[in-house]
């Protein structure tokens, strides 16, 4: 015998109604129950190799994972069979087909990334939210959203969920709040996590090989003289100013010799380099 039941495709389990089993003594005979107590099923269709059997049949029930049906956009129908077989405490058998009617539905689609949440001014800014959707040639657009205006240097690529730009100056020390990438597919959609953008002040010397006069406006996390100088360590000599001292080549045994410890900003100071070189601080 053949059974027909509908459900509903979507990452989730479908329950499948199944008929209570019965059978007859003779051909003139009313059917009676049968108390099931084993139940296999067994594949007929490509698709319904997760057909699993709930825990208590009695009563009757099949579930099956929809996943293999995601890809059904809304509307969209696929027919899957299997095979049953059921037995009573005498095993006796009864066997039969059920027939599946899987209607696709329109999934929900899902954003991921993570972006980047400072950018030094001057610099690019770019991080793109990747939307993805389980319903075949779904058209995806981006949108978003953010505390007060959103600035002139940044800007979303609806198509494509790409968020770039570029700070200028008068940027450095502002912060985009909030901002939050949404992915839809025109009816359902899915968010990020709200994040900020801070733009950050930099400063950049350009030192010329010799000795140069350099101040520092822009005041690093970390303002120890051998962490703001490390990106020129290969090309550092000395940096003084007029009382204190920093020399990398000073052995370990002597770094007391070393008491410019820490770069203080708008102070002026001395500073030599074996070549031309530029400090982004």
């Amino acid at each position: 015998m053949c059974k027909s039941a509908p459900c509903n495709g979507g990452r989730a389990f479908i329950v499948v109604p199944f008929p209570w089993v019965t059978k007859s003594t003779s051909p003139l005979s009313l059917p009676f129950l049968i108390k099931i107590i084993r139940l296999k099923i067994s594949q007929s269709s490509e698709k319904v190799s997760n057909i699993i059997c709930v825990t208590d049949f009695i009563g009757g029930a099949i579930a099956t994972t929809a996943e293999s049906y995601d890809e059904l956009n809304a509307g969209q129908t696929y027919q899957a069979i299997a095979n049953w077989k059921a037995l009573d405490e005498n095993d006796f058998e009864i066997n039969g087909e059920i027939l599946i009617l899987v209607t696709g539905v329109n999934d929900r689609p899902t954003i991921s990334g993570t972006p980047l949440k400072t950018i030094a001014k001057g610099s690019v800014y770019s991080f793109q939210a990747v939307g993805a959707d389980v319903d075949v040639n779904t058209i995806l657009t981006y949108s978003m959203t953010q505390d007060g205006d959103l600035p002139s240097w940044l800007s979303l690529n609806a198509n494509t969920g790409i968020l770039s730009g570029t700070p200028l100056n008068n940027d450095a020390g502002s912060t985009v709040t909030n901002i939050v990438i949404s992915v839809s597919d025109g009816s359902l959609s899915a968010s990020l996590e709200a994040f900020d953008i801070a733009v950050i002040k930099t400063q950049n010397l350009t030192l010329k090989e010799g000795w140069n006069l350099v101040s520092f406006y822009v005041e690093a996390d970390d303002m120890a003289t051998a962490t703001v100088l490390a990106p020129i360590q290969d090309k550092l000599l000395q940096i003084k100013n007029l009382t204190q001292t920093y020399d990398p080549t000073i052995p370990a045994n002597f770094s007391f010799l070393n008491n410019l410890s820490t770069l203080s900003v708008k102070d002026g100071y001395w500073l030599k380099v074996s070549e031309d070189v530029n400090l982004n601080v």
